[in-house]
């Protein structure tokens, strides 16, 4: 257990040994929180606390819970652990569970959603207004809302909709019974259907609450009001559950995410605990001083155990030509200092910009 945990910083070994049954992690950018959540898992497994082949580990990307299973691979568990993405593991619940109902036409998968709405769409509105209209759409399913409900919520959510709340409303409406003509369930679908099952199945329930009684979920912040009800029907009585976020990293609201549902862990789990990792192994001192001023959080900054670098800087451009001689001249004298090219990224905001 030792050597397991010899590479481990005190407060990650804290989280990792926690015995608390509800367990919130706060783990800071680059706080090496993907290395205390495996070696959490297999600290519990090897202390017999926890059996790997009833253990459920959520990601938010199929990458993501293909690198936590490789790297629980080297920690030397007895048995793999279940991980995947919401979508994919009440994919895998819904097929099985129609399989042994011996259901003759289950639905077919609507990958993309755009294949029903755009037609469905008026023909007169624009690329922008048809795609913030999708986009509502989408905020409004991730967030549970029937059609009769979306208004009110949208309005308490200060929403603005392009094309007005009742008629959004009113798309709702078209695109659930086109889908239901059609037999076809798209992503959020498939969530409401794993959470019906386990409501309205008490037995089946039992069942998948034995199964997988020791749920982990990274990247809590992110979590969606449709995702924490799945989360909520996955849980049994006797599970126990640990999850880790960072507020500050939560960027999904536009879609869906609320990140109340990590702040606010201990109003929805009474009597958690709480580990916090503070120190960053990622960024230097000066960067950290920078993104803690952007989210007014100096007195609450991360520590860095980087050493000093450059001061970050700010350029502005006056058209995108200006904008790639610049990055492209920075990128040349950086490299001839001592950097290599391939230590070097630049970061876009969409694709068309690399081009």
């Amino acid at each position: 257990m030792e050597q397991q945990n010899n590479d481990l910083t005190s407060a990650q070994y804290d989280a990792v040994k926690n015995d608390a049954n509800r367990l919130r992690i706060l783990a800071g950018a680059g706080s090496g929180k993907t290395r205390v959540l495996t070696h959490r898992i297999a600290h519990q497994s090897k202390a017999f606390r926890l059996e790997p082949e009833h253990a459920l580990c959520l990601t938010f990307t199929k990458k993501a819970a293909e690198e936590l299973q490789a790297r629980l691979q080297t920690l030397g568990l007895s048995s793999p652990v279940t991980a995947g993405t919401f979508h994919a593991l009440a994919y895998s619940q819904l097929q099985t569970r129609w399989k042994d109902l011996d259901l003759p036409r289950p639905p077919s998968v609507l990958e993309n959603r755009k294949r029903i709405l755009v037609p469905m769409l008026p023909k007169q509105l624009s690329f922008d207004v048809r795609e913030s209209t999708i986009n509502e759409i989408n905020w409004a399913t991730a967030r549970r809302l029937s059609p009769e409900a979306y208004p009110a919520a949208a309005e308490d959510a200060r929403r603005k909709p392009a094309v007005g709340m009742s008629q959004i409303s009113e798309f709702l409406l078209q695109f659930a019974q086109e889908k239901k003509r059609l037999n076809l369930i798209d992503f959020d679908d498939i969530l409401e259907y794993a959470i019906n099952d386990l409501t309205n199945d008490h037995e089946y329930a039992a069942g998948r609450h034995w199964k997988y009684r020791y749920i982990f979920v990274d990247e809590f912040q992110d979590v969606n009001p449709l995702q924490f009800a799945l989360l909520r029907a996955w849980l049994g009585p006797d599970s126990s559950i640990c999850v880790v976020g960072d507020p500050d990293q939560a960027i999904y609201s536009w879609n869906g995410a609320d990140a109340k549902y990590l702040k606010n862990f201990d109003t929805y789990f009474p009597g958690s605990s709480t580990v916090e990792l503070n120190e960053n192994f990622r960024s230097t001192p000066q960067i950290i001083k920078l993104a803690s001023s952007l989210l007014k959080k100096e007195d609450k900054a991360s520590k860095a155990q980087k050493p000093d670098g450059e001061i970050p800087s700010i350029y502005q451009a006056k058209n995108c030509s200006q904008e790639a001689e610049y990055i492209a001249k920075r990128i040349n004298e950086t490299g001839q200092i001592s950097e290599r090219l391939s230590r070097q990224a630049v970061l876009v905001r969409t694709h068309a910009q690399i081009s």
